[in-house]
């Protein structure tokens, strides 16, 4: 019982004690105040290993979950490449059971009401080919642009991509929409007299463009 320095009145039977005035312990047990020492220095290593586990229940990295990154370019990589499983996984989901679904609903129901004419719709084969669609997402985004523009223009000369799949995959737009808007600042730039950057190198205006010479070789 912890009593006061200070003279107190006698209260005869009815006593009264404030919080924590007696403490109920077993036999041989010897009370331990609580130690003051925060923040404690092993909180950072504890809270790093709970996220870890957390990251592998969801199947994401760590450093994503921290938005942390401090390791190597590799390790970096790795993460990403890691998260994009997940977030592709996830999106297939998406499409397949809501996207896909719901556009084919809005078309039928626009050929039902006569607003839009699409002849053979009730052919499977056809229908199939009128409400096929693919669906983009936001890109994974790049860590070092320089290397991963390298790789695409690898991917492409080798003959395992196209320039239609490398756009799609950089920004997520249509290849043919990049290229009318190249073509038009290619146009723009002739006009003006400004200089081409063409495969690699810089071409003056009075230069013939590459690509159409072997257009025209061809």
């Amino acid at each position: 019982m912890v009593q006061s320095n200070e003279p107190q009145a006698p209260e005869g039977d009815n006593l009264q004690l404030g919080e924590g005035a007696v403490w109920d312990l077993e036999e041989g047990a010897k009370p331990v105040s609580i130690s003051p020492d925060r923040p404690n220095a092993q909180f950072d290593p504890f809270f790093v290993a709970i996220v870890k586990e957390i990251g592998a229940a969801l199947e994401q990295p760590a450093e994503v979950l921290l938005m942390h990154f401090s390791t190597s370019y590799t390790a970096a990589r790795a993460a990403f490449n890691q998260l994009w499983k997940f977030v592709k996984h996830r999106r297939h989901h998406l499409t397949v059971q809501f996207c896909q679904p719901a556009y084919e609903l809005v078309i039928d129901e626009m050929v039902a009401r006569g607003m839009v004419e699409l002849p053979g719709y009730r052919d499977p084969a056809r229908r199939r080919a009128y409400v096929r669609a693919l669906w983009i997402g936001e890109p994974l985004g790049s860590l070092n642009e320089q290397i991963d523009a390298k790789a695409a223009t690898e991917r492409i000369a080798n003959g395992t991509s196209n320039e239609h799949l490398e756009t799609m995959a950089l920004h997520g737009e249509d290849w043919e929409d990049v290229h009318r808007d190249r073509a038009r600042e290619i146009r723009r730039k002739q006009t003006d007299g400004v200089p081409l950057y063409v495969g690699g190198r810089v071409h003056e205006p009075d230069e013939p463009d590459p690509n159409r010479a072997n257009d025209d070789t061809d």
